[in-house]
């Protein structure tokens, strides 16, 4: 599990804004539901989120974490196939590669950082730095659920939030 955003920061304005949908205002910028974005983390790199919602009383972003390749166990990382994979093309991946997740939270507009982009893919992009720029960019092949340590490509039907 990431360890939990600090709360930071500039404050944010959650809901209502200028009524065009978005779920908080911060820094000038408008983050809306289905926003891909980085989190301020307590310790450690900046977290990735996919902002659902906000809580309408307390005003706190309802995110399901992405995580990092890092942060998922050794017993999810058998479903990558074996055959054809460096060590050096696993480690230069494995820091562009993310996993989606179920899991939720709610947590402060003031720990967002800024937009982050995910490609969702079948496969491994075949050159990943030519399709992925900047330092906020990633791509997802499989969704993760940490809580029983395995992991599911996203082609599989039997996906669903609980």
């Amino acid at each position: 599990r990431p360890a939990p955003p600090s709360s930071v920061g500039a404050p944010g304005s959650p809901a209502g804004g200028s009524g065009r949908g978005e779920l908080c205002s911060l820094g000038g910028c408008d983050y809306f539901a289905g926003d891909f974005v980085l989190m301020r983390s307590a310790c450690g790199p900046p977290l990735i989120a996919h902002l659902v919602g906000v809580n309408p009383v307390t005003g706190l972003l309802r995110v399901r974490w992405v995580y990092r390749y890092g942060d998922v166990g050794e017993a999810a990382l058998s479903v990558f196939p074996k055959k054809g994979a460096s060590k050096y093309k696993r480690r230069r991946v494995s820091q562009l590669e993310a996993f989606y997740s179920f899991h939720e939270d709610l947590t402060p507009a003031q720990a967002l950082l800024g937009r982050a982009s995910v490609l969702f893919a079948a496969q491994e992009p075949v050159d990943p730095e030519v399709h992925l720029r900047g330092q906020s960019a990633f791509f997802c092949r499989f969704v993760y659920d940490p809580a029983r340590g395995r992991a599911w490509s996203l082609s599989e039907r039997r996906l669903k939030p609980k």
